[in-house]
Protein backbone atom coordinates (compact mmCIF):
# COMPACT_ATOMS: atom_id res chain seq x y z
CA UNK A 1 0.00 0.00 0.00
CA UNK A 2 1.87 3.55 -0.65
CA UNK A 3 1.66 6.10 1.63
CA UNK A 4 1.25 9.76 -0.38
CA UNK A 5 2.73 12.32 2.08
CA UNK A 6 6.15 10.80 2.13
CA UNK A 7 8.75 11.70 -0.28
CA UNK A 8 9.11 8.64 -2.40
CA UNK A 9 12.18 8.21 -3.62
CA UNK A 10 12.90 6.21 -6.89
CA UNK A 11 16.12 4.24 -6.70
CA UNK A 12 17.63 4.07 -10.16
CA UNK A 13 21.32 2.87 -11.30
CA UNK A 14 22.89 2.92 -14.73
CA UNK A 15 22.40 0.11 -17.33
CA UNK A 16 22.31 -0.23 -21.28
CA UNK A 17 19.41 0.66 -23.64
CA UNK A 18 18.61 -2.95 -24.72
CA UNK A 19 20.31 -6.14 -23.20
CA UNK A 20 20.54 -9.71 -24.39
CA UNK A 21 20.00 -12.07 -22.00
CA UNK A 22 22.94 -13.50 -20.93
CA UNK A 23 23.09 -15.74 -17.95
CA UNK A 24 26.77 -15.43 -17.76
CA UNK A 25 26.87 -11.75 -16.89
CA UNK A 26 25.01 -11.70 -13.81
CA UNK A 27 26.99 -11.43 -10.78
CA UNK A 28 27.66 -14.29 -8.29
CA UNK A 29 23.99 -14.78 -6.39
CA UNK A 30 24.38 -16.95 -3.77
CA UNK A 31 20.76 -19.18 -4.13
CA UNK A 32 20.27 -21.25 -1.01
CA UNK A 33 16.79 -22.05 -1.56
CA UNK A 34 17.37 -25.12 1.10
CA UNK A 35 18.88 -23.43 3.78
CA UNK A 36 16.80 -23.23 7.34
CA UNK A 37 17.40 -19.59 8.94
CA UNK A 38 19.67 -19.29 11.78
CA UNK A 39 18.57 -20.56 15.27
CA UNK A 40 16.87 -18.20 17.20
CA UNK A 41 19.76 -15.09 19.17
CA UNK A 42 19.30 -15.58 22.61
CA UNK A 43 19.42 -12.91 25.37
CA UNK A 44 23.15 -13.56 26.06
CA UNK A 45 23.93 -9.89 24.50
CA UNK A 46 15.72 -4.67 15.95
CA UNK A 47 2.63 -0.49 1.03
CA UNK A 48 0.17 -6.38 -6.53
CA UNK A 49 -3.02 -7.03 -8.17
CA UNK A 50 -2.91 -10.87 -7.32
CA UNK A 51 -5.30 -12.18 -4.78
CA UNK A 52 -3.15 -15.63 -4.55
CA UNK A 53 0.79 -16.01 -3.53
CA UNK A 54 1.42 -17.64 -6.70
CA UNK A 55 4.63 -19.15 -5.96
CA UNK A 56 3.81 -20.56 -2.52
CA UNK A 57 0.38 -21.13 -3.57
CA UNK A 58 -0.75 -19.68 -0.26
CA UNK A 59 -3.16 -17.49 -0.24
CA UNK A 60 -2.71 -13.56 0.52
CA UNK A 61 -3.86 -13.97 3.87
CA UNK A 62 -2.28 -16.94 4.74
CA UNK A 63 1.02 -15.26 4.48
CA UNK A 64 3.52 -15.02 7.37
CA UNK A 65 2.83 -11.66 9.58
CA UNK A 66 5.92 -9.72 10.31
CA UNK A 67 6.77 -8.66 13.88
CA UNK A 68 9.26 -7.13 16.25
CA UNK A 69 11.01 -8.15 19.00
CA UNK A 70 13.91 -6.57 21.15
CA UNK A 71 14.74 -4.89 17.85
CA UNK A 72 14.75 -7.80 15.87
CA UNK A 73 12.41 -9.14 13.23
CA UNK A 74 10.53 -12.73 12.55
CA UNK A 75 7.24 -13.85 10.95
CA UNK A 76 3.96 -15.52 12.83
CA UNK A 77 1.11 -17.90 11.27
CA UNK A 78 -2.24 -16.95 11.78
CA UNK A 79 -2.21 -18.80 14.71
CA UNK A 80 0.39 -16.57 16.23
CA UNK A 81 2.86 -19.54 15.88
CA UNK A 82 6.52 -18.70 15.20
CA UNK A 83 7.57 -19.64 11.85
CA UNK A 84 10.79 -17.80 11.89
CA UNK A 85 11.98 -16.80 14.64
CA UNK A 86 13.25 -13.04 15.31
CA UNK A 87 17.08 -12.51 14.41
CA UNK A 88 16.69 -10.25 11.45
CA UNK A 89 18.02 -6.25 12.00
CA UNK A 90 15.18 -5.22 9.45
CA UNK A 91 12.39 -7.18 8.02
CA UNK A 92 9.39 -6.15 5.86
CA UNK A 93 6.29 -7.80 4.48
CA UNK A 94 5.86 -10.95 2.66
CA UNK A 95 5.12 -9.74 -1.33
CA UNK A 96 2.01 -11.31 -2.54
CA UNK A 97 4.03 -13.71 -4.47
CA UNK A 98 5.34 -14.94 -1.10
CA UNK A 99 8.64 -13.43 -0.61
CA UNK A 100 10.19 -11.33 1.85
CA UNK A 101 13.33 -9.70 1.88
CA UNK A 102 15.37 -9.00 5.40
CA UNK A 103 18.82 -8.01 6.29
CA UNK A 104 20.80 -10.45 9.31
CA UNK A 105 23.74 -9.14 10.98
CA UNK A 106 26.29 -11.52 12.60
CA UNK A 107 28.04 -11.22 15.81
CA UNK A 108 30.97 -9.52 14.04
CA UNK A 109 28.85 -7.00 12.44
CA UNK A 110 28.66 -8.25 9.10
CA UNK A 111 25.11 -7.32 7.43
CA UNK A 112 23.84 -9.52 4.49
CA UNK A 113 20.34 -9.34 2.81
CA UNK A 114 18.36 -11.85 2.00
CA UNK A 115 15.14 -13.10 0.32
CA UNK A 116 13.05 -15.53 2.03
CA UNK A 117 10.43 -17.49 1.46
CA UNK A 118 7.32 -18.05 3.40
CA UNK A 119 9.12 -21.07 5.10
CA UNK A 120 11.53 -19.08 5.81
CA UNK A 121 14.08 -20.85 3.02
CA UNK A 122 17.10 -18.26 2.08
CA UNK A 123 16.33 -18.04 -1.82
CA UNK A 124 19.25 -15.16 -2.17
CA UNK A 125 21.93 -14.20 0.30
CA UNK A 126 24.24 -11.67 -0.40
CA UNK A 127 26.78 -9.01 1.55
CA UNK A 128 27.54 -5.83 0.46
CA UNK A 129 25.06 -5.49 -1.94
CA UNK A 130 21.65 -4.18 -2.31
CA UNK A 131 18.48 -5.88 -3.27
CA UNK A 132 14.86 -4.57 -4.14
CA UNK A 133 12.31 -7.01 -4.68
CA UNK A 134 10.42 -5.67 -7.57
CA UNK A 135 7.80 -8.56 -8.85
CA UNK A 136 7.56 -12.02 -8.18
CA UNK A 137 10.89 -13.12 -7.88
CA UNK A 138 12.40 -10.16 -10.22
CA UNK A 139 14.97 -8.49 -8.15
CA UNK A 140 16.99 -5.39 -8.57
CA UNK A 141 20.82 -5.86 -7.50
CA UNK A 142 23.34 -3.66 -7.15
CA UNK A 143 26.88 -3.84 -5.16
CA UNK A 144 28.95 -1.20 -4.67
CA UNK A 145 26.64 1.69 -3.83
CA UNK A 146 24.61 1.02 -7.11
CA UNK A 147 27.37 0.19 -9.88
CA UNK A 148 26.77 -2.78 -12.18
CA UNK A 149 23.17 -2.18 -11.34
CA UNK A 150 21.71 -5.37 -12.88
CA UNK A 151 17.52 -6.78 -13.01
CA UNK A 152 17.37 -10.25 -12.52
CA UNK A 153 15.12 -13.49 -12.17
CA UNK A 154 16.60 -15.27 -9.03
CA UNK A 155 14.93 -18.45 -9.37
CA UNK A 156 16.64 -19.32 -12.52
CA UNK A 157 19.38 -16.15 -12.23
CA UNK A 158 18.68 -15.07 -15.50
CA UNK A 159 19.63 -11.54 -16.42
CA UNK A 160 16.91 -9.47 -17.91
CA UNK A 161 18.66 -6.07 -17.95
CA UNK A 162 21.84 -3.92 -16.97
CA UNK A 163 19.88 -1.67 -15.33
CA UNK A 164 18.41 -1.40 -11.69
CA UNK A 165 14.37 -1.52 -12.31
CA UNK A 166 11.52 -0.15 -9.85
CA UNK A 167 7.48 0.15 -10.59
CA UNK A 168 7.06 -3.43 -11.67
CA UNK A 169 3.62 -4.02 -12.96
CA UNK A 170 1.52 -6.39 -15.04
CA UNK A 171 0.26 -4.45 -17.99
CA UNK A 172 -1.83 -6.25 -20.33
CA UNK A 173 -0.36 -9.78 -19.12
CA UNK A 174 3.46 -8.37 -19.63
CA UNK A 175 5.35 -7.48 -16.62
CA UNK A 176 6.78 -3.72 -16.98
CA UNK A 177 9.69 -1.67 -14.89
CA UNK A 178 10.57 1.51 -14.81
CA UNK A 179 14.21 2.05 -15.43
CA UNK A 180 17.08 4.31 -15.76
CA UNK A 181 19.55 3.83 -18.78
CA UNK A 182 23.42 5.14 -19.22
CA UNK A 183 25.18 7.39 -19.41
CA UNK A 184 22.85 10.15 -20.17
CA UNK A 185 20.16 8.93 -17.38
CA UNK A 186 17.38 8.35 -19.49
CA UNK A 187 14.73 6.67 -18.10
CA UNK A 188 12.73 4.47 -19.82
CA UNK A 189 10.71 0.70 -19.48
CA UNK A 190 11.44 -2.75 -20.27
CA UNK A 191 9.49 -5.90 -19.95
CA UNK A 192 10.60 -9.11 -18.46
CA UNK A 193 13.03 -9.88 -20.89
CA UNK A 194 14.47 -6.77 -20.93
CA UNK A 195 13.06 -5.20 -24.54
CA UNK A 196 12.58 -1.59 -24.59
CA UNK A 197 8.80 -0.41 -24.44
CA UNK A 198 7.91 2.83 -25.86
CA UNK A 199 11.54 3.61 -26.89
CA UNK A 200 10.46 7.62 -28.22
CA UNK A 201 9.09 8.40 -25.11
CA UNK A 202 11.28 11.15 -23.97
CA UNK A 203 10.65 10.58 -19.90
CA UNK A 204 12.22 13.20 -17.13
CA UNK A 205 13.15 11.76 -13.82
CA UNK A 206 10.11 12.23 -11.91
CA UNK A 207 7.93 9.98 -14.50
CA UNK A 208 6.99 6.44 -12.61
CA UNK A 209 5.44 2.70 -13.77
CA UNK A 210 2.38 1.47 -14.64
CA UNK A 211 -0.44 0.98 -12.33
CA UNK A 212 -3.96 -0.14 -13.45
CA UNK A 213 -2.61 0.00 -17.33
CA UNK A 214 -1.84 3.33 -16.85
CA UNK A 215 1.21 5.59 -16.33
CA UNK A 216 2.07 8.71 -15.27
CA UNK A 217 4.92 10.16 -16.97
CA UNK A 218 7.08 13.75 -17.42
CA UNK A 219 7.89 13.89 -20.77
CA UNK A 220 9.62 16.14 -23.27
CA UNK A 221 12.29 19.68 -22.49
CA UNK A 222 8.90 20.92 -20.75
CA UNK A 223 8.62 18.49 -19.06
CA UNK A 224 4.84 17.67 -19.47
CA UNK A 225 2.68 15.39 -17.18
CA UNK A 226 1.11 13.50 -19.25
CA UNK A 227 -1.54 9.75 -18.78
CA UNK A 228 -0.56 7.33 -21.30
CA UNK A 229 -1.20 3.36 -21.50
CA UNK A 230 1.22 0.55 -22.76
CA UNK A 231 0.37 1.31 -26.44
CA UNK A 232 2.22 5.07 -26.16
CA UNK A 233 -1.74 6.19 -26.46
CA UNK A 234 -2.09 9.83 -23.95
CA UNK A 235 -5.04 10.84 -22.45
CA UNK A 236 -6.58 14.01 -21.58
CA UNK A 237 -5.92 17.70 -22.16
CA UNK A 238 -5.69 18.97 -18.92
CA UNK A 239 -2.76 21.16 -18.05
CA UNK A 240 -1.42 19.45 -14.92
CA UNK A 241 0.82 21.68 -12.78
CA UNK A 242 1.23 18.66 -10.48
CA UNK A 243 -0.31 15.13 -9.82
CA UNK A 244 0.28 11.45 -7.49
CA UNK A 245 2.28 8.65 -9.15
CA UNK A 246 -0.30 6.03 -9.86
CA UNK A 247 -4.10 5.45 -10.30
CA UNK A 248 -5.96 3.18 -7.34
CA UNK A 249 -9.27 2.02 -8.43
CA UNK A 250 -8.96 4.47 -11.79
CA UNK A 251 -8.14 7.51 -9.79
CA UNK A 252 -5.16 9.81 -9.84
CA UNK A 253 -5.31 12.76 -7.31
CA UNK A 254 -3.92 15.91 -9.54
CA UNK A 255 -3.77 19.63 -9.48
CA UNK A 256 -3.89 21.86 -12.64
CA UNK A 257 -2.13 24.89 -13.01
CA UNK A 258 -4.91 26.89 -13.25
CA UNK A 259 -5.47 25.91 -9.20
CA UNK A 260 -8.05 23.05 -10.21
CA UNK A 261 -7.63 20.09 -7.49
CA UNK A 262 -9.67 16.80 -7.45
CA UNK A 263 -9.03 13.34 -8.63
CA UNK A 264 -8.98 12.57 -12.75
CA UNK A 265 -9.89 9.36 -14.16
CA UNK A 266 -8.00 6.93 -16.62
CA UNK A 267 -9.55 9.30 -19.36
CA UNK A 268 -7.50 12.18 -18.06
CA UNK A 269 -10.63 13.81 -17.05
CA UNK A 270 -11.44 15.24 -13.67
CA UNK A 271 -13.78 12.47 -11.98
CA UNK A 272 -14.54 15.29 -9.46
CA UNK A 273 -13.33 18.53 -7.71
CA UNK A 274 -12.70 18.73 -3.90
CA UNK A 275 -9.99 21.21 -2.47
CA UNK A 276 -6.88 19.40 -1.87
CA UNK A 277 -3.67 21.47 -0.29
CA UNK A 278 -0.39 20.61 -1.36
CA UNK A 279 3.45 20.26 0.27
CA UNK A 280 5.34 22.49 -0.27
CA UNK A 281 4.88 22.85 -3.91
CA UNK A 282 5.59 19.29 -4.44
CA UNK A 283 3.28 16.97 -3.69
CA UNK A 284 -0.57 16.24 -2.88
CA UNK A 285 -1.51 15.96 0.50
CA UNK A 286 -3.96 12.78 -1.13
CA UNK A 287 -3.79 9.13 -0.68
CA UNK A 288 -4.96 5.82 -2.79
CA UNK A 289 -8.12 4.83 -2.95
CA UNK A 290 -9.34 1.66 -1.25
CA UNK A 291 -12.33 0.08 -1.07
CA UNK A 292 -13.62 3.29 -2.40
CA UNK A 293 -12.71 5.80 0.12
CA UNK A 294 -9.65 8.16 0.37
CA UNK A 295 -8.31 10.69 2.26
CA UNK A 296 -7.41 14.13 1.58
CA UNK A 297 -6.26 17.68 3.44
CA UNK A 298 -8.23 20.03 3.15
CA UNK A 299 -7.14 23.06 5.19
CA UNK A 300 -3.33 23.66 5.57
CA UNK A 301 -3.03 26.05 8.57
CA UNK A 302 -5.30 24.16 11.05
CA UNK A 303 -4.55 20.75 8.71
CA UNK A 304 -7.94 19.69 8.42
CA UNK A 305 -8.27 16.70 6.95
CA UNK A 306 -11.70 14.89 5.23
CA UNK A 307 -12.28 11.06 4.10
CA UNK A 308 -14.14 11.02 0.71
CA UNK A 309 -16.09 8.63 -1.07
CA UNK A 310 -14.88 7.67 -5.05
CA UNK A 311 -17.70 9.96 -5.82
CA UNK A 312 -16.05 13.08 -4.21
CA UNK A 313 -18.41 13.36 -1.20
CA UNK A 314 -17.31 14.04 2.28
CA UNK A 315 -18.11 11.03 4.54
CA UNK A 316 -16.26 12.22 8.02
CA UNK A 317 -16.09 15.23 10.24
CA UNK A 318 -12.93 16.95 10.15
CA UNK A 319 -10.09 15.58 11.45
CA UNK A 320 -7.01 17.12 13.08
CA UNK A 321 -4.20 15.21 11.62
CA UNK A 322 -0.34 15.55 10.14
CA UNK A 323 -0.93 12.92 7.83
CA UNK A 324 -2.84 10.07 7.13
CA UNK A 325 -2.01 6.93 4.83
CA UNK A 326 -4.29 5.05 2.20
CA UNK A 327 -6.99 2.99 3.69
CA UNK A 328 -6.08 -0.87 4.03
CA UNK A 329 -8.06 -3.49 5.60
CA UNK A 330 -11.01 -0.52 5.99
CA UNK A 331 -8.41 1.69 8.33
CA UNK A 332 -6.35 4.44 7.72
CA UNK A 333 -3.21 4.72 10.08
CA UNK A 334 -3.30 8.59 10.87
CA UNK A 335 -0.82 10.68 12.62
CA UNK A 336 -2.22 12.83 15.21
CA UNK A 337 -0.81 16.60 15.78
CA UNK A 338 0.66 15.61 18.76
CA UNK A 339 3.16 12.78 16.99
CA UNK A 340 0.56 9.88 18.18
CA UNK A 341 -0.48 7.09 15.85
CA UNK A 342 -4.32 6.12 15.27
CA UNK A 343 -6.20 4.46 13.37
CA UNK A 344 -9.40 5.71 11.59
CA UNK A 345 -12.20 3.51 9.61
CA UNK A 346 -14.11 5.22 6.56
CA UNK A 347 -16.41 7.14 8.93
CA UNK A 348 -13.11 9.15 10.50
CA UNK A 349 -13.55 7.02 13.24
CA UNK A 350 -10.66 5.48 15.80
CA UNK A 351 -10.90 1.74 15.89
CA UNK A 352 -9.20 1.85 19.55
CA UNK A 353 -9.07 4.92 21.99
CA UNK A 354 -5.34 4.18 22.18
CA UNK A 355 -2.95 6.53 20.74
CA UNK A 356 0.39 4.41 19.82
CA UNK A 357 4.12 5.83 19.75
CA UNK A 358 4.30 4.02 16.34
CA UNK A 359 2.09 2.10 13.99
CA UNK A 360 2.40 0.50 10.38
CA UNK A 361 -0.59 -0.16 8.02
CA UNK A 362 -2.80 -3.19 8.22
CA UNK A 363 -1.97 -5.66 6.00
CA UNK A 364 -4.01 -9.09 5.59
CA UNK A 365 -5.94 -8.48 8.62
CA UNK A 366 -2.78 -7.62 11.21
CA UNK A 367 -1.03 -4.06 12.25
CA UNK A 368 2.39 -3.59 14.13
CA UNK A 369 1.93 -1.50 16.68
CA UNK A 370 3.90 0.30 19.64
CA UNK A 371 2.47 1.33 22.89
CA UNK A 372 4.20 2.27 25.98
CA UNK A 373 7.20 0.78 23.73
CA UNK A 374 5.64 -2.35 23.82
CA UNK A 375 5.57 -4.09 20.38
CA UNK A 376 2.03 -5.66 19.41
CA UNK A 377 0.18 -6.59 16.12
CA UNK A 378 -3.65 -5.47 16.52
CA UNK A 379 -6.55 -7.18 14.15
CA UNK A 380 -9.04 -5.18 12.35
CA UNK A 381 -11.44 -6.04 15.26
CA UNK A 382 -8.76 -4.09 17.85
CA UNK A 383 -7.65 -7.03 19.74
CA UNK A 384 -3.54 -6.66 20.89
CA UNK A 385 -1.52 -9.44 21.04
CA UNK A 386 1.79 -8.40 22.55
CA UNK A 387 5.12 -9.82 21.07
CA UNK A 388 6.86 -9.49 24.10
CA UNK A 389 4.48 -12.64 25.28
CA UNK A 390 3.83 -14.98 22.22
CA UNK A 391 8.10 -14.90 22.17
CA UNK A 392 8.56 -16.12 25.55
CA UNK A 393 4.89 -18.57 25.58
CA UNK A 394 6.88 -20.32 22.45
CA UNK A 395 10.19 -20.54 24.28
CA UNK A 396 12.01 -18.36 21.86
CA UNK A 397 13.66 -15.82 24.74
Amino acid sequence: MKIYLLLIIIIVTAGCEKQQVNVQTIPALQNSANVQAEPPLQNSAMEDNFSEAQTTGKKVNELPILFSYNGLYGYLDRQMQIIIPPIYTRGFNFTDHGYALVSYTDENGLRELRILDTEGNIMIREHDADIYLLYDDIISYSRNGGLNAKTVRFRDNMLIADVLGSSASVVENEIILFVRFSPASERGFINSTGKRILPNLELKRMSSGFCEDRAVVYEGDNWDIRIIDINGNFYGNLDFLRTEYYFSEGLLPAETKDGLTGYVNKDGDFAFLVPIVNYEDYRLYATDFSGGYALIKTISDTSVWRVINNQGAFVSDDLQLHWASSFSDGFSRVRLLNYKYMFVNTKGEPLVDLLFDDAFSFLNGYARIVYEGRDGLMNTEGTIFWNDVIVKAQGWD
